[in-house]
């Protein structure tokens, strides 16, 4: 019986060491894994912290060059403002306006039917206030229309050497329809003609004024209403300087 005691312990005591042995080595292998995860996991996060560093980097040196450009861009954007306002300020000042723009377009007129440009400047050289003006002389005239072009449409000035005409719109009766006389309240276009076949004319509201060289005088024209279907026409005759009268 002794025997069997001894034989049952021994095996019970073989038995509790494989279990703390087997628990051991469960233990230390869940170590060993749980270390080596651990290690890993050490490494991904500061392999990541790296990435995270160098993205930064990347990110700050980026937003330092767009930086740079919005700067330089800014600057660039003011300067050309300024130049554009230099630009504009020029434009206005040197943009022909108004009395000025009406003479350039007089001018290029007179150029293009082939009047010299040597005798454009000998008469704007000339172009001092008229002195020995002569007194005015006022002629009426019926203003053509539509509706009427007969007789007494015109009138003649300094002998013949101008004659002035224009065109007007009917007047309209209560119902529409279209009288014979013409409306002073529309615009007129009046016609000079001179006796060498230079033709100049001049629209507007009345009352219409206007100027013109015919030889060595110059003629200056105020057209206003007169009576109903009639315009007034004062005109007066100013010798211009010796040297536009010798003119060619």
């Amino acid at each position: 019986m002794g025997y069997g005691l001894y034989d049952y312990d021994r095996r019970y005591r073989r038995r509790l060491w494989g279990t703390i042995t087997r628990v051991g080595f469960y233990l230390v292998t869940v170590g060993i894994v749980g270390l080596f995860a651990y290690q890993i996991g050490v490494e991904q996060i500061e392999g990541r912290e790296e990435r995270f560093v160098d993205r930064i980097e990347t990110l700050e040196a980026a937003n330092e060059t767009l930086t740079d450009n919005a700067v330089r861009l800014q600057a660039q954007a003011r300067t050309a403002l300024v130049q554009y306002q230099q630009m504009r300020q020029l434009y206005d000042r040197d943009l022909p306006t108004g009395i000025r723009n009406e003479l350039l377009t007089l001018i290029d007129e007179r150029l293009e039917s082939g009047v010299t440009p040597d005798r454009i400047a000998l008469y704007l050289e000339a172009a001092t206030q008229p002195q020995d003006c002569s007194e005015p002389v006022t002629r009426r005239f019926i203003m053509p229309t539509p509706n009427y072009t007969g007789s007494g449409t015109s009138v003649g000035f300094g002998e013949g050497l101008v004659t002035v005409t224009g065109r007007g719109q009917n007047a309209a009766a209560e119902d529409g329809s279209a009288l014979s006389w013409f409306d002073p309240g529309q615009e007129v276009t009046m016609i000079f003609n001179t006796i060498g076949g230079d033709q100049q004319m001049v629209s507007g509201v009345l009352p219409v004024f206007h100027a013109m060289v015919v030889g060595a005088e110059e003629f200056r024209f105020a057209v206003e209403e007169g009576d109903r279907s009639l315009v007034n026409v004062s005109a007066d005759r100013c010798p211009l300087v010796q040297a536009v009268g010798s003119s060619p």
